[in-house]
């Protein structure tokens, strides 16, 4: 299939605009297009290097003087008991916490600041005993506060009002950054060196029922081990595919911030934006999206509408980021993630897509293309280009007269006659025609101008339909085989007088 043409208009769009949709009647090969090109991009999955917690689990500790005694005072291997019953929040932790566990103690009264290390050497029912690992300098709660990668955390936004929660990657990251004397090593944590291969495309295809919950993120009903039902927040496709897209290429420009699951998307400095940005060409990620406009995309979209803009996207002059509205973390599309849409105009007019849409996407119409259907293969019998002329013509004529009497968005593509000009033999070819014929194209029409019998048969003959006397009604006649069928074909695709004005059944 030609391409080379629309390859550069994809390639222009997507470099302007970050999205575009591929828009024209059915069959025109507008899902085979995108997958085209992405293909011809000789684009692969990608290997990730990092290091990780995986397992390793460590834990914010909030210390209240007097009741939980003098910590901060405390020498490293000293034990103490810290009460839990009917005195804390947050049981969820409590529950998770196991012994040999590392939690950072944060001195709420008076210092409210990380101080101590401590290691679980032993878990009761209403206690947890705590010993010393070392004492340090670490953040105070203005630094977190001030900090951008800690700012938008759940530590800050409580006010570090949890008895006991477990630390993301990110957060323990910031906290050890503004620690002196405290190591990953000091802690006893050894992060392992994990190497997970990145798949570069996704492909979704929206429908009525497909929503805000399924695209970006929502909540999700889980069942605990006890039974018991509850509730969280699950990522979506776009949302999964971005926290990849900005991963892969956060390593490739050599930059130590990934946006882990469950976190806001990692503060980065100018400089290492602007490497971010000179990089985003060499690692593209896509997501095709088929019959986008089957969806309702404004509510699938969300306020991420705003962030689809080229200027908008992380890192670029205008970048916004958002709060997400269930996960409450920061949010932004890396500048390497790009979308391929096709839109069937027979579900929907271009002009009915919401105006904001419209704008953020580049658009290529795609319509019917006689061309693919008439450059046989090589080998081709010339038996099988004489039925694929012949389709082909009748394809040409039936479009001639939808666009005249319905409108040119319900035309019929190409691609129901792509197996006709593939076929091996006559024979196949003829009996390929005939199945398109009779189970694809006469059923579209059927559907197309099922109120409307008198325009039916401007379409498509009285060799093919038989009118009612009142015009009010149709049926499909018996269905011709062999060379019959294909003669009544070619007397539709040479534009027969009888077919276009035939007379009702009396």
């Amino acid at each position: 299939m030609p391409d080379t043409n629309n390859d550069t208009e994809i390639t222009t769009l997507l470099a302007h605009k970050k999205q575009v949709i591929l828009y024209g009647p059915p069959g025109t090969g507008k899902t085979y297009r995108a997958n085209n090109y992405i293909s011809h991009l000789n684009t692969h999955d990608y290997e990730v290097h990092e290091d990780s917690l995986l397992d390793q689990r460590i834990f914010s500790l909030t210390i209240y003087e007097p009741r939980d005694g003098q910590i901060p005072d405390l020498s490293p291997g000293t034990r103490f008991t810290y009460d839990w019953k009917g005195r804390r929040n947050w049981q969820t932790y409590y529950d998770e916490l196991q012994e040999g566990d590392v939690a950072l103690a944060y001195n709420a009264v008076k210092l409210r600041r990380f101080t101590t290390a401590v290691r679980c050497t032993r878990k009761e029912a209403n206690s947890i005993e705590f010993e010393v690992v070392q004492q340090f300098d670490g953040p105070s709660f203005e630094d977190m506060k001030n900090d951008p990668g800690l700012k938008e955390s759940i530590l800050v936004r409580i006010q570090m009002a949890c008895s006991l929660k477990r630390l993301s990657e990110g957060e323990l990251q910031r906290i050890i950054a503004f620690s002196d004397g405290l190591t990953y090593e000091s802690l006893g944590i050894e992060l392992k060196k994990i190497q997970e291969t990145i798949p570069d495309k996704e492909f979704v295809t929206f429908h009525p029922s497909f929503g805000y919950e399924d695209f970006v993120e929502g909540l999700r009903p889980v069942t605990t081990d006890d039974g018991t039902l509850t509730y969280r927040v699950e990522d979506g496709i776009f949302k999964t595919l971005s926290h990849r897209a900005f991963n892969v290429l956060a390593e490739r420009a050599g930059i130590e911030g990934r946006w882990n699951e469950s976190e806001s998307i990692p503060h980065l400095e100018d400089t290492e934006k602007k490497e971010l940005l000179k990089t985003a060409p060499e690692v593209p990620f896509y997501l095709i999206i088929d019959e986008i406009n089957r969806g309702d995309i404004s509510r699938i979209f969300g306020e991420l509408i705003t962030l689809l803009e080229g200027d908008k996207r992380y890192g670029e002059e205008y970048e916004i980021m958002i709060t997400l509205p269930y996960s409450k973390k920061k949010f932004a599309i890396p500048p390497n993630l790009y979308i391929i849409g096709t839109m069937n105009t027979a579900d929907k007019s271009i002009s009915l897509v919401d105006a904001a849409l419209r704008r953020r996407f580049g658009f290529i119409e795609m319509m019917p293309d006689y061309s693919v259907l008439r450059s046989l293969p090589d080998d081709n019998d010339d038996e099988v280009g004489e039925i694929i002329d012949i389709a082909t013509d009748a394809l040409e004529t039936i479009n001639e007269r939808i666009a005249g009497n319905y409108d040119r968005d319900h035309q019929i593509g190409h691609s129901y006659l792509m197996k006709v000009r593939n076929a091996g033999s006559r024979d196949d070819a003829l009996e390929m025609l005939r199945f398109a014929w009779y189970h694809e194209i006469v059923p579209l029409l059927q559907e197309y101008y099922y109120d409307a019998p008198a325009r039916f048969n401007e379409v498509i003959g009285s060799k093919f339909i038989k009118l009612s006397p009142d015009e009010r009604g149709f049926e499909i006649h018996e269905r011709l085989y062999g060379d019959e069928f294909l003669m009544a074909v070619e007397a539709l695709a040479n534009g027969n007088h009888e077919q276009e004005h035939a007379e009702p059944d009396e």
